[in-house]
């Protein structure tokens, strides 16, 4: 049985395709609209979306980022995470102003920074 070649075509195709900060603004401008009923989580949701944007986390990532990784990165500037679909360690360098406006929009969760727990984390990335 003969395997399928991959086409220089469906490589491009298959390649990430980041968003602009024209598609990143408009989605910002989104939150509060979509979240209207949530008016005291939309700063976290502005902050899980420019989280994702800047340093090209997972959405599943972003969700389940734990306090103990912004807390490990105070001391070094560094995040390092688990990427939830390979296991592997990603090391993030992180600004000290965007770490700051992280740690402020902690939900109150002892864990973790976005996700609130009762749910499981795939149900919670899907509904975000």
């Amino acid at each position: 049985m003969n395997t399928i070649k991959e086409t220089k075509h469906g490589k491009e195709r298959r390649k990430p395709k980041p968003f602009t900060k024209d598609e990143i603004n408009k989605l910002l401008d989104k939150v509060p609209v979509v979240f209207a009923d949530e008016p005291a989580n939309i700063p976290r949701y502005k902050t899980l979306i420019r989280f994702m944007s800047s340093t090209g986390v997972a959405i599943v990532d972003g969700v389940q980022l734990e306090r103990s990784v912004l807390e490990h990165a105070k001391k070094t500037g560094v995040l390092i995470i688990h990427r939830q679909k390979t296991g592997k360690p990603a090391t993030i360098p992180i600004h000290k102003g965007f770490l700051n406006e992280l740690l402020a929009v902690l939900n109150g969760n002892p864990r973790y920074v976005f996700w609130h727990g009762a749910a499981l984390a795939d149900s919670e990335t899907k509904r975000l």
